[in-house]
């Protein structure tokens, strides 16, 4: 048996941070998601340029550890 899972990651920015939220959709078995987010404490530009990529990884992260809490149960 194949399965397709497609991840899907959105980004939002109009906080003053980037929240990021992971979501993973199973066609058959729903969806799983996980959120996170990324606030610079300094004005490093390069940091900066990055906030969305680790903001991004943050909640890929996430999602990763409540997936393996889900196929644990």
């Amino acid at each position: 048996m194949a399965k397709d899972w497609t991840v899907q990651v959105h980004l939002d920015d109009s906080t003053g941070a980037v929240i990021a939220t992971a979501t993973l959709i199973d066609e058959n078995d729903g969806t799983l998601s996980a959120s996170a987010q990324f606030r610079s404490a300094t004005p490093d530009t390069a940091v900066s340029q990055c906030q969305f990529e680790l903001a991004a990884a943050r909640a890929l992260q996430r999602l990763s550890d409540a997936l393996i809490t889900a196929a644990s149960r």
